[in-house]
């Protein structure tokens, strides 16, 4: 029987490494009783480099809550802290109280400000009408980017609503989690949110025109990233007149142009991560949490031109697709690769 288990924390918190570090954790031994969490490797971290990044933290805190929900006897101990601004900063950005391990020395509470926006927990998100959404996404969106208004503060606000609508209407999760963060001297934003919701597969079931197609967790991701597929009015609920907000099912579409200009885009639901970086070859990878996590790396010259360059362009593309299934043209997973690769380039072909 394995009692004590020691596992090392990445020296890069990057999306490839906190879902293997996810994996390492699912395959640990149920009867592990404590378990050493070394932080050494963040030593040998150079100045020039960025450790760590919101969606790792987010997911490697996941998985570590996850664990304790399996095992709830448990006992997780921080080894070898670097007491360096590495560990300063994951503190501030409530690392470690998310992952519910107690540190000597905190450094102050987690908080926002100066570009970036701490793991935060909210609770019970299906209640929240869409002007709630609105206002929060908008005050987060001006709290990372610490402006008040403008063409990035506009964009990252759409962002931000139609991640966590998504969240409120399809995911029936208890809570989800979010994180972020804005590098103006990079050009770069990076916002993180997952919940341990019931799934894309699962969520994507109640729309008719496609329930008998959605055969495994990579068909109902790249089903998801089709505008008007997961739209409200699928989900069998009454549309209330007084939310002009509803979801039209164009959020995670829309998302996914944004981040195919010179950014990437991460989701992963069920067993299965989807990569998405324009000009590359998508890949596949391994996902070992509940619900959906969603990763949007965007370019901050993309978000500022969003309105003037991008955004009729991406709607029409979508409204084309969109009719299309509408009148019984679904695509085929082979189709929906070669749209999702070429951004919708080839939308009018078979």
């Amino acid at each position: 029987m394995t009692s004590v288990q020691h596992i090392a924390v990445p020296r890069i918190l990057d999306l490839e490494a906190a879902l293997a570090f996810a994996g390492q954790l699912a395959a640990l031994s149920e009867n592990t009783l404590f378990l050493g969490v070394d932080f050494s490797a963040w030593n040998s971290v150079q100045s020039y480099e960025l450790p760590l990044r919101p969606f790792g933290m987010l997911i490697v805190s996941q998985a570590i809550r996850q664990l304790k929900i399996h095992n709830p006897a448990v006992i997780f101990a921080p080894v070898n802290l670097p007491n360096n601004d590495i560990e300063r900063y994951a503190a501030h950005m409530g690392f470690f109280e998310a992952c519910g391990i107690h540190v000597e020395k905190p450094y102050g509470n987690a908080r926002g400000g100066q570009t970036y926006l701490p793991m935060t927990q909210v609770k019970d998100p299906g209640l929240r009408h869409g002007s709630e959404i609105e206002k929060l996404s908008l005050s987060l969106a001006q709290q990372l980017t610490q402006r008040q208004s403008g063409a990035l503060v506009k964009t990252l606000h759409f962002s931000f609503t139609e991640v966590i609508r998504n969240v409120a209407e399809h995911a029936q999760a208890p809570d989800y989690w979010y994180c972020a963060q804005y590098w103006d001297s990079r050009g770069e934003a990076e916002i993180a949110l997952l919940d341990c919701g019931r799934g894309l597969r699962a969520s994507l079931r109640n729309n008719p025109i496609i329930r008998d197609h959605v055969v495994d967790d990579r068909t109902a991701i790249k089903f998801a990233l089709m505008p008007g597929i997961s739209g409200a009015m699928w989900q069998g609920k009454p549309q209330r007149d007084d939310d002009p907000w509803v979801n039209s099912g164009f959020g995670l579409y829309m998302n996914y142009r944004i981040c195919n200009e010179g950014g990437s885009f991460f989701i992963a639901s069920g067993d299965t991560g989807l990569f998405c970086e324009k000009g590359a070859e998508h890949r596949s990878t391994p996902y070992h949490l509940p619900g959906v996590a969603l990763r949007l790396r965007m370019k901050i010259d993309t978000l500022e031109r969003y309105d003037e360059h991008y955004h009729h362009l991406f709607v029409a593309d979508g409204e084309r697709e969109e009719q299309r299934i509408k009148g019984g043209v679904l695509p085929t997973g082979e189709r929906m690769s070669r749209m999702l690769r070429s951004s919708f380039k080839d939308i009018e072909g078979a």
